[in-house]
Order: C-alpha cells, then structure tokens, then sequence
C-alpha cells in the first residue's frame, strides 16, 4: 500500500512539473529554434542541392536530422549547466546573507527579489517577504543539500527540451518521404513552418498581456526572415 502510495505521489510530483512547464513560455520557445533550425536546413540542402537531394533523400533528411540531434543536446547540456549555475549562485549568496549584519543581509535578499514577481509588490509587502527569508536563512533552516533533490528535475526539464526541439524536424522530415517532387515537400515545409511560428508566436503571447494575433504575425515574419538571412550567409 505505501509503495503505491508513494508512485502516485511521484506521479503527481512529475505530472505538476509537466503543468508548470506548458505554462511557461520555455516550451514553445524551443519549438521555435527547433523550428528555425529545421527550416534552414531544409531550405539549404533542398535548394542548393535538389537534385542530388532528390537522388539522396534519405541521407540528407539524415544528416539534418542528427546535426538538429547536435544542437538540441548542446540546447540542453546549457539548460541544465544554467539551473546549476544559478543554484550554486544561490547557495554562495545564501552564505554571504548568513556572514552579515541583519541589514546588509536585508539589502541583499531585496537586490535579489527584484527580478522576482515580489518586485511589483508594494514596499510593506516587500519587506515582509524579506524578513520571513531572513529569518528563513539566518537560523539555518536552509539545508545546501536539497540542491540536489533538484537535480532530477533539471534532467526532466533538458529530456523536454531534447523532446520539443527535436519535433519540428519528426514532423517535417516525412513529408519529403512521401512525394517525389522536392518543389512541392520544400513549398509544404515552408507552409506548415509559418503557421508554426504564428502559433508559437500566439502561444507565447498567452503568457502574457501581449496581443496575440500581432505577437504571432511577428514571430511568422521574424522567423522566415531568419531563416532567409541564414541562407544568404551560407550561400
């Protein structure tokens, strides 16, 4: 009975991690740069080289889709490297706050919570905040080594990273698998990758106070411009 009580509480744990995250602008963004990354290449072996292309597809939707593999591992080694680095930061300036006079160590916890939501509290609200983590960190309630209960949740945060930069290309790839005519899987491609980047573009804006409709024609313009510069470059 404990066993299963403790899976359904592991479950639920990795069920509000998941919710968290589709509720943040972090996923649709990542969707975004696999997208951008997808497309360029896509655009680059396709048109500069279509018909080796066309006598080669497999291989060239092979070498895409490893170097876009490449780059969403190096997208999630710096997610994980980055939520390290800011623990660590963390923990260093919890021991500055714990070394000095009760003021000073007020001054710090404020400079760190303006970045925070508490930032757009009023100043009674602020400094009540302030005190409930002095009081937290001073008598030495804060334990450095929950950092590593974290640690299982920066590796599910860099699997979905992997996971939503990695999907623009499993969904547009097939498409030249399924038509001889290059012309046409390259035109689809470039279709579906508009009205992708509208609606990351519409779905970061929900985050937001943002409007949507522009937020998205924004992203649709800026993520084919992008990608047309990054084949002038590579032209």
């Amino acid at each position: 009975m404990k066993k299963k009580l403790l899976k359904l509480e592991r479950l639920k744990s990795v069920k509000k991690r998941i919710s968290k995250y589709f509720a943040s602008p972090d996923w649709p963004w990542e969707l975004m740069v696999g997208l951008f990354v997808t497309l360029l290449l896509i655009n680059y072996f396709m048109t500069s080289l279509k018909e080796e292309a066309g006598d080669n597809v497999w291989r060239f939707l092979l070498i895409i889709l490893v170097i876009n593999l490449f780059w969403a591992s190096i997208d999630a080694f710096l997610f994980i490297f980055t939520a390290l680095l800011y623990r660590g930061h963390y923990n260093k300036k919890i021991e500055h706050i714990r070394s000095v006079d009760s003021e000073s160590a007020i001054d710090l916890i404020r400079t760190e919570l303006e970045e925070s939501i508490i930032s757009l509290a009023d100043e009674k609200i602020k400094r009540s905040v302030t005190e409930v983590l002095l009081n937290e960190f001073s008598e030495g309630n804060y334990d450095n080594s929950k950092a590593t209960a974290f640690f299982g949740n920066y590796i599910l945060g860099a699997l979905w990273v992997v996971f939503f930069v990695m999907l623009p290309s499993v969904v547009l790839l097939p498409i030249f698998l399924i038509t001889s005519s290059v012309n046409w899987a390259l035109a689809v491609s470039n279709v579906i990758g508009i009205i992708a980047f509208f609606s990351f573009g519409y779905k970061l804006a929900s985050c937001t106070n943002w409007n949507k409709i522009v937020t998205g024609l924004i992203m649709a313009v800026a993520g084919f411009a992008l990608v047309a510069v990054g084949l002038l470059i590579g032209a």
